[in-house]
């Protein structure tokens, strides 16, 4: 007899959640459009795929020191599914695999997810995942969803696994999502499952810190959750410098669903300090490895929202202060659907968003690889899109020794059925932000009366510039590729306009200046009972009453 007791949708979250523009009037409410123009790309070095014969891709890629990479995630064989870990030197050409067959393998509705890998200091590798774990009960056939942690050696033999994450006694079972080295271990971010009913399978989901020794043997763990909801993930893990640790996830209100971005600190122990909640009035969630501290102590949060952008999924950044406090947020994204599932951290301080351009989930959409380099304060100095034939589903990037970045995760032509996992290598690409752009025009006018605004703007490296317009009263401009603009406002007050210019490479300048334009009301200087006294005797000051049209 088959009995499952958990659920296998808690691993869904981690797979599906993978002409000029008319100058003049535009009085609709609206957002920024960041979809821009044809972006100047790093080159190509080189792209291969390396296939099963199903459902096959990589979640996870880093450099290793000898130059090459290894690249970690699911691989199909004979309809069952499996973890995956390739070596491969500095051109991509593969140099060994390993295909774990212990883990229990499943069809692709299991769910299997190969989540993440790590280099560890002795040279070999950490990798870390969820799958179905088979155990016999009172004369029953139990699958229920584990984490497992697996160490290999530089060589891809496997050293130890361990895929019983659980504490008994309280019938819970952890499942990593990030792992970080440390020196007597290691430390996971990601969810537990805890069952809270045995016989009827009731369960609910947590998110999770929790740490291992260096065999892969639960030592402790804590859970955290958003206010007593079901559903809560932990998908990103950074460590802070005050010894503790930062987790990003994900919180729903109902069973299967997540819909908000949710965020832990603990200290070093585990011991929760503060959490917060970032959430929209659609869905919104936060993107694996998308959590970093930024160097004035606060953090970098990357998600996916369809509450804010330009139209349907958007990257929704925040940053926020050491407290957890929201200092900014910026949306990027086109206005189709894009997603993402991964940021790293450069050497100079700002961060690298790797996203996919046009998101599909259908067989024969077009996918695209878009890289936006952007710092703690939210300004983006390039986008990098990168079209290559078919589709490309970038899932996880990392940089490379040489400036570059090595990218993976599937092609292929459709969303779940038959996808190969691939790798992109692309050279080192930096760009120099335009400067600040100056506004002239005038400073007074009417309601309902168009008006003429030129900017002046310049690019330290030359580059043909667009730009876009704030009106002061919540209309942007689309980019546009002259200097000069029209407006009409519909109000009298006093509006603050300003404008950014964008660069061939998507470089963004600061906002200008304001320039102060105000549409006064009319003032009666001439009060109502002299008028009319003038009404009641033409015969007096008659070159007034004609000044006056009386």
């Amino acid at each position: 007899m088959y009995r499952k007791i958990v659920g296998i949708f808690v691993c869904m979250l981690l797979i599906a959640t993978a002409v000029l523009p008319a100058v003049g009037i535009m009085n609709e409410k609206k957002t920024i459009n960041n979809e821009s123009m044809a972006l100047l790309n790093p080159t190509v070095e080189w792209l291969k795929t390396y296939p099963g014969d199903g459902f096959d891709q990589f979640r996870s890629v880093k450099q290793t020191p000898d130059g090459g990479y290894i690249a970690y995630g699911e691989y199909s064989e004979s309809e069952m599914t499996y973890a995956r870990v390739l070596k491969v030197d500095a051109d991509g050409e593969e140099e060994w695999t390993v295909i774990n067959h212990d883990i229990n393998g499943s069809g692709y509705d299991q769910q299997e997810v190969m989540n993440t890998i790590i280099l560890t200091s002795d040279g070999g590798y950490l990798a870390g995942g969820s799958s179905m774990y088979h155990y016999v009960g009172d004369g029953f056939d139990f699958w229920d969803t584990t984490g497992f942690l697996w160490k290999l050696d530089s060589s891809g033999n496997t050293q130890w696994f361990s895929q019983q994450l659980y504490s008994v006694e309280e019938i819970t079972r952890v499942v990593p999502a990030c792992t970080i080295e440390l020196e007597d271990g290691y430390i996971n971010a990601g969810w537990a499952i805890i069952v809270t009913d045995i016989n009827s399978g009731e369960y609910v989901l947590e998110t999770a810190l929790f740490k291992t020794d260096l065999s892969g043997n639960l030592e402790w763990y804590k859970t955290y959750n958003a206010g007593g909801n079901i559903n809560n993930y932990g998908v990103s893990l950074s460590c802070t410098t005050d010894g503790g640790y930062f987790i990003s996830g994900a919180s729903g209100l109902n069973l299967g669903s997540v819909d908000r971005i949710f965020v832990v600190k603990t200290d070093e122990n585990g011991n929760k300090q503060w959490d917060n909640i970032f959430d929209g009035p659609a869905f919104d969630t936060c993107t694996i490895r998308g959590c970093c501290q930024a160097d004035d102590g606060g953090y970098m949060i990357a998600g996916t929202t369809s509450s804010y952008g330009a139209g349907a999924w958007d990257i929704w950044v925040i940053k926020i202060d050491s407290s957890g406090n929201m200092e900014w947020d910026k949306t990027l994204g086109g206005t189709k659907q894009d997603h993402s599932w991964s940021m790293i951290q450069t050497d100079d301080g700002r961060f690298i968003i790797n996203i996919v351009y046009n998101y599909g989930y259908f067989a024969f959409t077009r996918d695209d690889i878009l890289l936006v380099n952007i710092d703690q304060d939210g300004k983006v100095y390039w986008k990098a899109l990168i079209e290559e034939d078919g589709r490309q589903i970038p899932i996880d990037v990392d940089l490379t020794d040489d400036g570059g970045f090595i990218i993976a995760g599937r092609t292929g032509d459709g969303g779940s059925v038959n996808t190969d996992s691939f790798m992109i290598k692309l050279s080192s690409f930096d760009n120099n932000r335009p400067d600040k752009p100056e506004i002239d025009g005038p400073e007074k006018g009417k309601p309902d009366t168009e008006y003429t605004f030129t900017a002046t703007g310049t690019d330290p490296d030359g580059d043909t510039l667009k730009y876009m317009w704030d009106w002061g009263d919540g209309n942007f401009s689309e980019w546009l590729d002259t200097n000069e603009a029209t407006y009409t406002w519909t109000t009298e007050d006093k509006f603050d306009i300003k404008v950014m210019t964008m660069d061939e490479n998507g470089g963004e300048s600061d906002w200008s200046d304001p320039l102060s334009f105000s549409t006064p009301k009319n003032k009666q200087y001439i009060n109502m009972p002299f008028l009319k006294y003038l009404e009641q005797h033409p015969y007096l000051f008659p070159i007034l009453r004609q000044l006056l049209g009386l």
